[in-house]
């Protein structure tokens, strides 16, 4: 009988392991174009650039917003640098589009990402630590 019952909490233990362990999302960073002259940002700068109170670089160069659609790795952007949850995110955009103060960012799959970012000067978005590539800007948080 404690057999049974060891057996049975190794089994719910693991089931549990494996469904938790799925829910843990990925290391989220920021990726910009090549055309971006910095490679370091510091937490209050990507604020402002995810919630458009920062639309130029140092350079004067636009800048172009690119966002996830949702997913585990939006959640978890979010979350970590513009401190909001995903509704709040989204309410935050919905009333500066409403309000004639902003226009909404452009939002894109995981797939499109880092297309987009490469193609576009001045682009900057987030991506899955795993996804980024060497055809754009990993910036390190300063």
């Amino acid at each position: 009988m404690a057999t049974k019952k060891l057996v049975i909490t190794l089994w719910i233990i693991l089931f549990s392991f494996f469904f938790l362990s799925s829910a843990v999302w990925a290391e989220v960073v920021v990726v910009t174009n090549r055309s971006v002259n910095t490679e370091n940002l510091d937490l209050k700068d990507i604020k402002k650039i995810f919630l458009g109170k920062k639309m130029y670089w140092d350079d004067n160069k636009k800048i172009s917003l690119f966002i996830l659609a949702k997913s585990p790795a939006h959640n978890e952007f979010v979350k970590k640098y513009p401190n909001k949850s995903e509704n709040q995110f989204t309410n935050y955009w919905k009333q500066l589009l409403f309000t004639g103060k902003g226009m909404l960012p452009n939002r894109v799959t995981d797939d499109e990402m880092i297309a987009k970012i490469k193609e576009t000067e001045g682009a900057i978005g987030y991506v899955a630590a795993e996804l980024a590539t060497e055809e754009v800007t990993i910036i390190k948080l300063k």
